[in-house]
């Protein structure tokens, strides 16, 4: 038996517990295998990793999508025919052609008719009247009713700078139709606006239209304006608005002042009569006994906004600081004086002084002018209303005018103009009948439904395999950036029905080889190691792993223990061919060790059945039992692996793994990823470091990244010299795989221990 010594510092902890197995940090989901985040993942990886596992479906359903769509998109297009016809419109006569003064603009005489020809051509007018052409009316799309709409659509009309022609086409989806849409908007147009003066006519006539129409508006104008003046018997309506302004102010002032005289009045006579002092009346009362008041006020104002000014633009003792100040002090003199003289004249006199001179009207009188000034005020409403609108009808009036003398000027320009239009405006060319395609869109878009289907079926299992990532391969779980996935130590292969052929055997012997080599340069080095072996699912070959690394381990000279923790499963039990024997069970039971642990026929290895008790199952097992019993084993072994059920699946899972140095988790291919980071978070949490992760059932290329050809090559060699049938090799042989993982691991052991 071989023993590591532990490390000195690791003696001042308390046997069995996790603070005494923590030596260096093995690698995890946080540190181990974690790659540079600066690096990122080529782009072909990327979608490998969410299609692996899905490329034959992928490609099979973009090729049938793709060639769906490309067929749609090439039936959906329609190829088209264009026919090409000229409008020649000579510039030497200078005319205006446009039918309305609204569309002048600062251009040439020229321009202005090249563009009034092209909105002939494409006007509903023309259009209408092609429609009833001898070839067009004969095509069966030209006698639908949605024929005007289908002209209209197809019909392109350009001028061609710098010269004197129009360009006129017409698309169609053949050829017969595109040629007799043309020629018949150009025999249309050649005879309605081309010959017999037939453009300056219709222009005539339009600006008489608009001529009969401006003058029809503006007597109604002049009308509604009269009516509005006859009914206020006014022609100036903003004067009669003023005088009635001003005739409410002062109605309003004379209402006031005569309402506080009364006031001020009735409140002297009371207190005349209660034997009260006289106050001094209001400013505005008292400017009313003595006029002078209020121009001396004036003066005194004036006099100090003069002083004020001095003071910002002249320095005091200057001689204009000094005047403006001293005419200021006598103004303000003058006016206090003359204001208390006026204030002790009311004293004397009192009210009645200003009520003898006339000047305070009766409470008649007043009610009086409340009257009129309500009459005034409901006047000036409604006159402000009518105002608004007789305002606007004299701006339409004047717009008016302006029209009629555009309207005019256009009408003598056309007039003058008239005799020299049959020479200037022909058709110069008519459409002939294309012989292939102008525009075919078929290919072009064919090609887009093509692109389309790759798209989206290779997008649709993107995502697919963004939501659901399952592992494929060992790249698929290498940890990256904030993933806590972690460090897969090698693969398993996928052996099936392969184990007949001895290289598979010797690429599975050597994978689980590297597992243990990989293990061994990243656990802690001491003695009594215990590692547990368990998966995020049901079935990802855990069994298979512990008894390949066992017979591994054995094979290179370490004194290894298996523990068949799994007490649903008993997978490792049965396949030791252990069942029946005391083991786990009894000793949890027993509390001790005592005749539980059963020797394998492989030198180094012993295992410790599941045992038999059917009063102990998974839900009393105990994290201290269970720690008592790997405390007794510790110094007798140099690794001790457990195998138990799925992480989430089992009730003993939790337990084993809190009381192991290190845990290995088995993933079968194909399964997701997903629930390694819960296993990698529930690792955590229990305080037991995660080793790595095994992929299981992986694909030759994967096992061929841990197996060099020269070791197969020594592998082959070493099995001649023994003189071993590959067909002995492989008696036998369970169909499930991870038996003949065991199987392969088994004779390969055998081989070596005979030698």
């Amino acid at each position: 038996m071989r023993h590591e010594p532990r490390g000195a510092d690791m003696m001042m902890f308390e046997p069995g517990s996790n603070l005494d197995r923590q030596g260096p940090p093995l690698p995890n989901a946080l540190t181990a295998g974690a790659s540079d985040p600066q690096t990122s993942e080529p782009i072909w990886k990327l979608v490998d990793d969410r299609l692996h596992g899905r490329w034959r479906w992928a490609i099979l359903t973009a090729l049938a999508l793709s060639s769906i769509l490309g067929l749609v998109g090439y039936f959906s297009a329609k190829p088209m025919f264009e026919s090409v016809g000229f409008i020649e419109i000579q510039s030497q006569p200078s005319i205006v052609m446009n039918p309305t003064y609204e569309g002048i603009q600062h251009q040439s005489n020229y321009e202005k008719q090249v563009a009034t020809q092209i909105q002939h051509i494409k006007g509903r007018r023309c259009l209408e009247a092609a429609l009833n052409d001898e070839q067009l009316s004969q095509l069966p799309w030209a006698r639908q009713r949605s024929a005007i709409n289908t002209l209209k659509d197809h019909l392109d009309v350009d001028a061609q700078p710098p010269s004197e022609l129009v360009r006129v086409s017409f698309k169609a989806e053949d050829p017969v139709s595109a040629e007799a849409g043309l020629n018949a908007v150009l025999r249309t147009y050649d005879h309605m606006y081309a010959k017999n003066g037939g453009a300056v006519k219709t222009t005539l006539t339009t600006v008489n239209d608009w001529l009969q129409t401006y003058t029809r508006d503006l007597n109604n104008i002049r009308s509604q304006r009269q009516d509005f003046m006859s009914k206020y018997r006014r022609t100036d309506l903003h004067a009669l608005q003023n005088v009635n302004s001003d005739d409410i102010g002062k109605l309003e002032t004379q209402i006031e002042t005569g309402k506080f005289i009364l006031d001020s009045l009735a409140a002297s006579q009371a207190r005349a009569g209660a034997g009260m002092r006289e106050v001094a009346a209001p400013s505005p009362l008292l400017e009313k006994l003595n006029p002078n008041l209020l121009v001396l006020r004036s003066e005194r104002d004036k006099a100090r906004n003069e002083f004020t000014a001095a003071q910002n633009n002249y320095m005091p003792g200057s001689p204009t600081y000094t005047m403006k100040k001293r005419n200021a002090e006598t103004a303000e003199a003058s006016y206090q004086q003359e204001y208390q003289n006026t204030v002790k004249q009311y004293r004397e006199w009192g009210a009645e002084a200003l009520q003898d001179s006339g000047d305070i009207p009766s409470p008649e009188r007043v009610a009086a002018m409340e009257k009129k000034l309500a009459e005034k005020r409901q006047l000036q409403g409604a006159l402000v209303q009518d105002l608004a609108v007789f305002d606007d009808l004299t701006r339409q009036e004047e717009d008016l005018h302006k029209r009629i003398d555009q309207a005019n000027a256009r009408k003598e320009d056309l007039e003058r103009e008239k005799d020299h239009l049959n020479s200037i405006i022909s058709v110069a060319q008519y459409g002939n009948r294309p012989d292939e395609p102008s525009n075919d869109a078929r290919r072009k878009r064919a090609i887009l439904g093509l692109g389309l289907g790759l798209m989206a079926s290779f997008g649709a299992f993107f995502v697919l395999g963004s939501i659901d990532r399952r592992a494929f391969a060992a790249r698929q779980l290498a940890p990256t950036p904030g993933s806590r996935t972690p460090l897969c130590l090698g693969v398993l292969p996928d052996l099936g029905a392969s184990l007949s052929d001895p290289e598979s055997s010797d690429v599975a012997s050597h994978c689980v080889h590297q597992i243990r080599n990989q293990i061994e340069a990243i656990r802690d080095p001491h003695s009594g190691y215990v590692l547990a072996v368990t998966s995020p699912f049901q079935g990802d070959g855990k069994t298979s792993i512990v008894m390949a690394l066992g017979w591994s381990y054995a094979a290179a000279g370490y004194n290894t223990l298996l523990v068949d923790c799994d007490m649903v499963g008993r997978s490792l039990t049965r396949q030791l061919g252990l069942s029946g024997r005391e083991g786990l069970k009894n000793a949890l039971i027993a509390g001790e060790l005592n005749g539980s642990i059963s020797r394998v026929p492989i030198q180094n290895l012993s295992a410790i059945p599941v045992g038999v008790s059917n009063s102990f199952g998974p839900e009393s097992v105990r994290r201290t039992d269970l720690q008592r019993l790997i405390d007794q084993v510790r110094e007798h072994y140099d690794i001790i692996l457990i195998d138990t059920g799925p992480m989430f699946g089992a009730l003993e899972s939790t337990p084993v793994t809190a009381v192991a140095d290190g845990v290995v988790l088995s993933v079968r291919r194909g399964r997701s990823r997903a629930r390694l980071e819960e296993c990698a978070n529930r690792l955590e949490m229990v305080g037991t470091r995660c080793v790595g992760v095994i992929l299981n059932c992986a694909v030759r290329s994967d096992c061929n990244r841990y197996v060099s050809e020269a070791s197969l090559a020594a592998a082959e060699e070493d099995r001649g010299a023994r003189g071993e049938p590959p067909s002995s090799r492989a008696t036998d042989v369970p169909a499930n795989e991870r038996n003949a993982l065991v199987r392969a691991m088994q004779t390969t052991a055998r081989a070596r221990s005979t030698d």
